[in-house]
């Protein structure tokens, strides 16, 4: 399968805790991918599933939903992805088309630990190989690393991958994250 890396944010909790500190270029890793929304997607009448890079872990983003649950939804944008959301996923029939900007980001655990264990959540866990890891300031200057660094409050860490496997699985233990 030949594809473009996605560029996938490690959330904080994995930088402080440590979890992702042994992640290195080259490296085979199991996760789902968790989607941000810095405004609400908004339902549209159509439109080609797709992601297409903004800049570090940002997408502007066609996709349709898979499965809603109270405090957490998919949206397959070409490859599914999950958010969680508070107080409520929006309201909408399965199929609905979303379209607006996301920002990608590792399952910090959420979906392999909980919402995998729902019996209407769909199989999310894909394997991926880290093909670059860099760390972008806020002001946009990125640095490039073999291995994921201890990073600056100013700064977000960005794996760059690609995805090994079509078909993703379902799990609750993901390797990645133990």
């Amino acid at each position: 399968m030949v594809q473009e890396p996605l560029a996938i944010s490690l959330a904080g909790t994995m930088l402080e805790s440590g979890a992702s500190s042994s992640f290195s270029v080259g490296q085979e890793l199991a996760f789902a991918l968790e989607f941000l929304m810095p405004a609400p997607l908004q339902a549209v009448k159509g439109g080609r599933r797709s992601l297409t890079h903004i800049g570090g872990a940002r997408y502007s983003a066609i996709g349709r939903s898979v499965c809603s649950e109270r405090h957490w939804w998919v949206v397959d944008f070409g490859i599914p992805a999950y958010a969680r959301v508070w107080p409520e996923a929006p309201k909408h029939e399965p199929g609905t088309v979303f379209e607006g900007q996301v920002h990608l980001a590792m399952d910090p655990g959420d979906y392999c630990w909980d919402f995998s264990l729902y019996p209407s959540a769909p199989p999310l866990v894909f394997d991926w190989r880290i093909v670059r890891i860099e760390a972008v300031a806020k002001t946009g200057v990125a640095r490039e690393f073999s291995k994921v660094p201890a990073f600056a409050d100013d700064e977000e860490c960005i794996i760059h991958c690609v995805r090994l496997a079509e078909e993703p699985r379902r799990s609750s233990a993901c390797p990645a994250l133990c």
